[in-house]
């Protein structure tokens, strides 16, 4: 008699092993999945469009010459007293830097400081700081000024800029700078420093902002200083010092070169680095000329290691150009805007091989004649070269935003005889089409003007590569270039954003009409494609109408 068999019993192993195998592939699926999602929120990269407007943390580590760490380690700053061992330690300890690019964890080079000014002003700054901050180890945000009113601090700290130097492991050492409104103001400097009260306050305020936001240091940028000896300035620094080294933060300053303001070696003494300011040479106030010749170069770096020893000498470099007309005031350009002013205009950029700095000339549409200098990243490898040889303690860019893009394919090489042995020049040569965004003019209304086209310059270096002897522009390389205008004092424009609305849309309508006044309706796609009779009668009604796209995506976060 043959026994029952369970409802479910059979003598086949097939449903068993179709049962194993599914959960399996479940399993394998699930795992796949977590892996995924892991990958996304480590590795995720928001990229930001350019904003529509218009000079820091210290290195994170020294490295301690007895262990193979990286500059980028957790630890947030290394003690005043381990810096002041590896001074002594070392002849040259900047040497002793290990500077690691995130993308390449394995490649590790040997650099001294890498640093670049960023300013919150200008959106082009940011896209730049978002896009190189991997070649930096250190960055000089301008966040923190003079508040003229209290003889204050007031901070200015971009959270966006922040949240990517934090996140990227790069020191900011915020800049705190008397430059307000359009101009530097030397007064509130001077009733800071000769009242002992109002400079304590303002050394008290700069611990705060350095411990809340847990920076490393601090830049000073305080220029066309109206005092009548040096003094001051001294014992305010002396002062500063003192008291951030004892919380453990760094100092550097700003200095102006061949400038009597500054008395370099007593501000030596009380500075951790001192940032020479490379550049301006002639500015919007001079006649027409080179930004930052080597000639000039080279007689700072004479003049300022009388005073201040190599390792502690940055060389700020420039990354921009001024454009003089013949009213005789010039206007700051970034290297984008002089080519594009270039190619609008059939000029041609020359190189000139002894100052290395570069100059054209053109009319505008008024025949008035103008003049550009500027730099480019040919001139920012000369320097770089310069200040390796003079064995200094580093460079710094200002500014980011403004700078040729070529710079960032060495900025973070080694500039020493043996180590540009191992760069190609001839990586300099072309430029390829981006889509940066070069905005010119003023106003809410936009033309795109220019498109991005790939350019192909024609380098000559040294016969012992060591230098950048001679470039020419063979095709000038172009961004998009977007004019904006419309922009008109004591004048309101009504915009409604994101209809239209079956409900409120034909309402405003009605008020506009009553009232004859014209306005702006910025749709979204999908909302005008739901009220087509309503987007006509906008149109019939003369007002104008602009695109939110369809859906209205959050832009700042999109990679289309």
């Amino acid at each position: 008699m043959m026994k029952e068999r369970q409802v479910f019993q059979t003598s086949s192993p097939g449903r068993w092993q179709r049962f194993k195998w599914s959960m399996r592939v479940a399993i394998a699926i699930i795992v796949v999945m977590l892996i995924t999602v892991v990958i996304a929120i480590v590795k995720v990269y928001n990229p930001t469009v350019g904003d529509l407007g218009g000079k820091s943390d210290h290195m994170r580590a020294i490295l301690n010459p007895q262990k193979d760490l990286l500059l980028r380690q957790l630890k947030p700053i290394t003690p005043i007293k381990e810096l002041k061992g590896l001074l002594r330690n070392s002849k040259h300890p900047l040497q002793n830097i290990r500077y690691v690019h995130r993308a390449d964890s394995l490649h590790q080079n040997v650099l001294p400081i890498r640093a670049a000014f960023y300013v919150a002003w200008d959106a082009q700054s940011y896209s730049s700081l978002r896009n190189n901050i991997g070649k930096l180890n250190m960055v000089l945000p301008e966040w923190l000024f003079l508040d003229p009113d209290g003889d204050s601090l007031k901070s200015e700290i971009d959270s966006r800029a922040l949240n990517i130097i934090k996140s990227s492991g790069v020191q900011a050492l915020p800049m705190l700078t008397n430059f307000i409104g359009n101009d530097f103001d030397g007064t509130v400097v001077h009733r800071i420093i000769n009242n002992p009260q109002k400079s304590q306050k303002l050394i008290g305020d700069i611990i705060t902002v350095l411990t809340q936001n847990k920076f490393q240091g601090i830049n000073i940028d305080f220029e066309e200083l109206q005092e009548n000896t040096d003094e001051n300035l001294v014992r305010f620094m002396k002062s500063l010092y003192e008291q951030l080294h004892a919380k453990g933060f760094w100092v550097t300053q700003d200095i102006s070169p061949f400038n009597s303001d500054y008395n370099l070696a007593e501000l030596n003494k009380y500075n951790d680095y001192l940032f020479i300011m490379a550049y301006d040479e002639h500015n919007s106030d001079s006649d027409p000329g080179d930004i930052s010749s080597k000639q000039w170069v080279d007689r700072i770096l004479q003049n300022a290691l009388e005073d201040v020893p190599p390792q502690k000498l940055v060389l700020c470099i420039a990354g921009y150009g001024y454009d003089w007309n013949n009213s005789g005031k010039g206007k700051d350009i970034t290297y984008q805007e002089a080519l594009s002013i270039a190619s609008e205009s059939d000029a041609k950029p020359k190189y000139d091989k002894g100052s290395t700095n570069l100059s054209y000339g053109y009319y505008d549409d008024d025949d008035s004649q103008h003049y550009v200098f500027f730099t480019d990243a040919v001139t920012n490898f000369n320097s770089l070269r310069q200040a390796a040889n003079a064995d200094l303690a580093g460079v710094s860019l200002w500014r980011l935003g403004s700078e040729d893009s070529r710079v960032w394919r060495f900025y973070n090489h080694a500039m020493s005889d043996s180590g540009i042995a191992k760069f190609s020049i001839q990586q300099l040569a072309t430029v390829p089409a981006t889509n940066n965004i070069d905005y010119e003019g003023e106003g809410d209304i936009l033309d795109v003007a220019g498109t991005p086209k790939p350019g192909i310059i024609q380098i000559t270096p040294a016969a012992d590569n060591s230098a950048i002897v001679d470039e020419t522009y063979l095709k000038l390389p172009s961004t998009f270039v977007v004019h904006k205008y419309g922009h008109a004092d004591k004048k309101l424009v009504l915009s409604f954003d994101d209809g239209p609305d079956e409900n409120y849309t034909p309402r405003i309508l009605d008020i506009l009409s009553r009232e004859h006044v014209p306005a702006a309706f910025f749709m979204l796609g999908m909302n005008a494609e739901a009220n087509i009779p309503i987007v006509k009668r906008v149109y019939q009604e003369g007002h104008e109408i602009g695109s939110h796209t369809f859906t209205h995506p959050n832009m700042g976060t999109s990679k289309n």
